[in-house]
Order: structure tokens, then C-alpha cells, then sequence
């Protein structure tokens, strides 16, 4: 079969495994939210994505693509979906020409069989079932998009004859830099693609450290060029830095020595993950720490060995993954995102998994041996079709977070919310009863307290606040919950018949506006205050409100605050000459 038609047999397979997801809901972990805001965002500047400051993430060609996605198509789901989808496919495809590629280098597998082999490492990949997680979820589309731009970056540098290299290898710089401006795991093939020039048995082998050096100079430029953008070399202000050297969160005050071995079991995880990805779960939480940690040392001595024998397509292949997993580590370590271990943080390593696998099948040229990885490939494709499915609904997703991590808070208070979107109240009340019991002290108690009180409107406002001041430590948390507790109030006292009832519910609402507006600077929040406080009578602190929002804001609601201040003087000052 020609590679043409190969490819187009791969690309079929893709899409009819991944065929499900194009119906799947926005997952109620950051998919509702990019999308809200991104709805409602007012007005888009390109610049703005390439010229922020004090940051946690710096992933401008990403965040671009999302901003296409809603000037093109309105944040439609099945498109989002859709386009993850296709990034997927594209990223497979290149695997299997890349694949295609070294074998043709380096004349491995050019008879029977074997030319199949290209084909199978590619589909080992693309229906593999740990890349359901960042297909199917739309903010995943960070590591498709590193991947992509990773992967031909690395095909532009091994693949080419030596007297086009001048310009390959810029080219090959310039679509590492892009994956840099995707996800900041893309960082990883610096190191892998320096390693590649000296490692015996892979193409573009050099014994002269000059031309080692030639070779690298673009990338090497191109990593400070992405550093300058990220933040002009202001190191101090780089949150998302600081916290992968210190630690986020609570983090921030283990020890180095305990933080050394939450690294070695991290690595022993992902390496057992990657060999036996089962069970698959979008909320991993806890993990057999000294099976993990046993596995870890073991992956340490393998990792020492391949770096001290320095040859083989295989043992370079091998050291793929980890290298794209070190980045994971530094998140699990320092408790970097809302779970600390994760299956989408595997997809680009499992591309070196699958070229050294794909070696390894040329190694035992036996129809047994390549019939038995066809039908592995089989029953991955089931599987990946069936966590397709599950991924469809927020219901679903996270009935089957809480079945297999019960004590994880968070992942019963989505599952309320999804049974909430379902009207079904009472069992909703239950799972975020669960998500408070679970949860202790910290954000994810606030989060639960809050998401019950919506559904009690016996519940005082006052309860729920106090909970959110003492709990949710961070800006974010707290300036999210503020704003949830402030629109179920706004709910209630649409709601209330009663004037004294209502006048209590507006007393309320202003205390959380006022705690609200200390972490979060929106000049609407003193228009509201002004209204609010209009409604039960203070018409002097309205006024003075009103008189705050004309002078800070510049929007729709900016003409009736100046209005409505001028009004309020003028009252009080007839009221004061009487």
C-alpha cells in the first residue's frame, strides 16, 4: 500500500474512534468558563496575548486560537471539538511520516510486513487511550497544539539531508518557538534535540562539537526570544516560574527533601501510566506511593544508563518521554493544577513512546509478534471509543471521577453541578453535602459551601460569606465565589415577596460587593453598590458610588452613573438647605 493510502487508512481510523467527542458537552472544569469569557469579551487586541506581565501561563498562540474560535464560530462546542479532533489527527499523521521517515534514513524495515510497521506506531499513538483527555477536553487543546509544533520541529531537524540544513534547522527553531508559544512544556526539546546531535545512531549524528553547536544556535535563540516575550527577562514578576521552583499553594513550604521524593514517586507514576494507562481517570488524587516510589528509583538508574551509553534509536526514543514528562513532575510537586497528577500531561510523551516502540516491533520481524500488536491496537481503539463516550456529559465524566477518587471534593461538587443541570435538586444537595464533608478547610469547602447555599435560600448570606473569607485563601478562588454568592442573591431577591425579607437580601448583597471589591477592581462593582444601596434608602453612599463609577469606568453603565450622581446631589442638597 502506498504511504498515501496508508495515511488515509490512519486518518479513517482517527475519526471514526474519535467520532463521539464532536457531540460532547463544555466540560464544567475551565471549558464553561474560557467560553463564558470569551463570550463576553468586549474587545480583542492580538497584542494584548503577546504583551502580558506578571503571569502564571504564557501560552499566547493558544489562547489566539480560542480567540478565533469565537470570532469565526461563536464558541460553538461541536466545532471546538471538532477542531481538537483535527490537531489530533494532524499530530498522528506526522508521527507516522516522521516514523516513515527515520526508518527510511536509516533503512530499517524495508521488506514484508514490516512496511506496515510505520503505520501501527502511529495508530499506537492516535488511538492510544491516554490522549482522550486532551482531545476531549476543549482547554486541553495546550498540549495538542505544543504537540503538533513539537513534533515537526523535531521532524525538520533529524530528517533532512545535510546540504539543506542551513534552513531546516531555523525553520525547525521557528516551530519550536511556536510550540513554546502553545504550552510551556514545549521547553523540552531543547534539551532533546541537543542530546540528538551527539547521540550515536540517530540521523544528523555529529562527532564535531562545532557543528553540534551550529545546530542548536536556533533554538537556543528562539528560547530567549520566548523568554524576553514572556516577560521581558523580569523573572520576579513570572508567578507560573516561582511557583514551579517554589512551589504554589501549599507547596510552598514542604522541603526540598520530601519535595524530592513526591518527585521520584510522580516519575513512577507517569512511568507506570504510560506502560499500563488503566484505570483511566480525569481526577487522580491519590496513587500507591511505595509502588510508585520503587518504580521511580528504577526508572532513575534506567534514565542514568541511557544517558551514560548515549546511542541507539531506541534508548534516544526512550528518553522522549521523559524528558516531556519532567514538566509534570514540577506541577505535581508543587501542586501546580486542581489535581496534582494527570493523564493529559503524557500526551507528548507517549509520541517518543510510540517511534521507540515502532523500533522495537523491526527488532522481532515475526508475523506473531506484529498480529498480537494489531489486535493490542484493537482493543485500544474499544476502549478509546467507549472513554469517548463517557466524555460526552458532564453527568457521565464525573459520576465516573467520583466512583474511582470517592474522597476528592471537588469532583463530587461537579458531579452536583451536573446533576443540577439535570433538575435533579435533591440529589445535586447530597453531592455538594459530600464535597463540605470532604473538604476541610481551604477553597474547595468555600466552593461547596457556596454551591449549597445557592440551592437553601434558608441559608444566610452571612454563613456562607464568613466561610468564603476563612477558606478561599487565594484572589481567584475568593473573587469567584464572591460573584457566585453575589448573582444567587440577586436570584433570591427577585424572588422575595416580602419588602423586609428583600431589604435584608440588598443588605447582603452589599457586604459581598464590598468584599468583593477588594480583589477585584471592575467599576461595575460600584455601580451595583450604587443601585444597591439606592434600593433600601442610603441614598448618600449611593450618590458616592455613582460618583466613583463615572470618574473609573468608560462603558454602558458609565452616562447613568454620572446621571443618577448628579441627581443624588442635587436631592440631598435641597434636602440639607430644608
Amino acid at each position: 500500500m502506498k504511504r498515501e493510502y496508508t495515511a488515509l487508512l490512519l486518518a479513517l481510523v482517527i475519526l471514526g474512534v474519535f467520532y463521539p467527542t464532536i457531540f460532547g458537552e463544555l466540560c464544567s472544569v475551565d471549558d464553561q468558563r474560557l467560553v463564558a469569557n470569551l463570550t463576553n469579551e468586549r474587545s480583542f487586541h492580538v497584542t494584548n496575548l503577546f504583551s502580558r506581565r506578571n503571569i502564571y501561563y504564557y501560552r499566547p498562540l493558544s489562547g489566539l486560537s480560542f480567540k478565533m474560535d469565537n470570532a469565526l464560530f461563536l464558541c460553538q462546542p461541536q466545532i471546538m471539538h471538532m477542531e481538537n479532533i483535527l490537531i489530533h489527527l494532524v499530530n498522528t499523521l506526522l508521527l507516522f511520516f516522521l516514523i516513515s521517515g527515520i526508518f527510511r534514513r536509516q533503512k530499517i524495515g524495508n521488506f514484508g510486513f514490516l512496511l506496515y510497521v510505520p503505520l501501527l506506531g502511529a495508530a499506537f499513538f492516535g488511538i492510544h487511550p491516554l490522549t482522550t483527555e486532551p482531545v476531549n477536553w476543549i482547554s486541553g487543546r495546550t498540549d495538542l497544539l505544543a504537540g503538533l509544533f513539537c513534533l515537526a520541529s523535531f521532524a525538520l531537524f533529524v530528517l533532512p539531508e545535510k546540504s539543506s540544513r542551513w534552513w531546516t534547522d531555523i525553520a525547525a527553531g521557528f516551530f519550536f518557538f511556536l510550540g513554546l508559544l502553545s504550552k510551556e512544556v514545549a521547553i523540552s526539546l531543547l534539551p532533546l534535540v541537543i542530546l540528538a546531535t551527539g547521540w550515536k545512531g540517530m540521523p544528523g549524528y555529529s562527532v564535531r562539537k562545532v557543528e553540534r553547536i551550529k545546530r542548536a544556535t536556533p533554538f537556543v535563540f528562539f528560547t530567549v526570544l520566548y523568554l524576553w516575550l514572556r516577560t521581558g527577562f523580569h523573572f520576579a514578576q513570572d508567578s507560573g516560574v516561582k511557583s514551579a521552583i517554589k512551589g504554589a499553594h501549599s507547596a510552598a513550604h514542604i522541603s526540598y527533601l520530601s519535595k524530592l521524593g513526591s518527585l521520584v514517586k510522580a516519575l513512577g507514576f507517569y512511568t507506570k501510566k504510560i506502560i499500563w494507562p488503566f484505570p483511566l481517570n480525569f481526577a487522580i488524587v491519590s496513587i500507591n506511593r511505595p509502588l510508585c516510589f520503587a518504580i521511580g528509583l528504577m526508572a532513575c538508574a534506567g534514565i542514568a544508563y541511557l544517558l551514560w551509553r548515549r546511542k541507539g534509536l531506541i534508548s534516544f526514543f526512550l528518553l522522549w518521554p521523559v524528558l516531556f514528562v519532567a514538566p509534570a513532575l514540577l506541577v505535581a510537586v508543587n501542586k501546580m493544577a486542581w489535581t496534582p497528577l494527570a493523564e493529559r500531561y503524557l500526551y507528548l510523551p507517549l509520541m517518543g513512546l510510540s517511534i521507540a516502540t515502532s523500533l522495537f516491533l523491526t527488532k522481532y520481524p515475526k508475523e506473531a509478534v506484529i498480529s498480537s500488536f494489531a489486535f493490542i491496537l484493537l482493543i485500544f481503539g474499544v476502549i478509546t471509543t467507549k472513554r469517548n463516550i463517557v466524555w460526552q456529559q458532564n453527568l457521565t465524566l464525573f459520576a465516573d471521577v467520583i466512583k474511582k477518587s470517592p474522597d476528592f471534593p471537588l469532583g463530587h461538587n461537579e458531579y452536583a453541578s451536573a446533576l443540577l443541570c439535570q433538575g435533579r435538586v435533591e440529589e445535586a444537595r447530597k453531592e455538594y453535602e459530600i464535597a463540605r464533608k470532604l473538604s476541610g478547610k481551604g477553597g474547595a469547602r468555600a466552593l461547596a459551601t457556596a454551591n449549597l447555599g445557592g440551592l437553601n435560600t434558608t441559608t444566610s448570606a452571612d454563613i456562607i460569606l464568613a466561610d468564603i473569607l476563612e477558606n478561599a485563601k487565594s484572589k481567584k478562588i475568593k473573587r469567584r465565589l464572591l460573584r457566585k454568592l453575589s448573582r444567587d442573591l440577586n436570584r433570591r431577591i427577585l424572588e422575595c415577596k416580602d419588602e423586609i425579607g428583600k431589604r435584608m437580601l440588598l443588605t447582603q448583597n452589599i457586604r459581598v460587593l464590598e468584599e468583593l471589591r477588594k480583589v477585584d477592581r471592575n467599576p461595575f462593582l460600584l455601580y451595583r453598590l450604587g443601585q444597591l444601596n439606592l434600593a433600601i434608602g442610603n441614598k448618600k453612599k449611593a450618590k458616592d458610588f455613582f460618583g466613583l463609577a463615572c470618574k473609573k469606568s468608560n462603558d454602558f453603565y458609565t452616562g447613568p452613573a454620572c446621571k443618577l450622581c448628579k441627581k443624588l446631589s442635587e436631592e440631598l442638597e435641597k434636602r440639607e438647605g430644608k
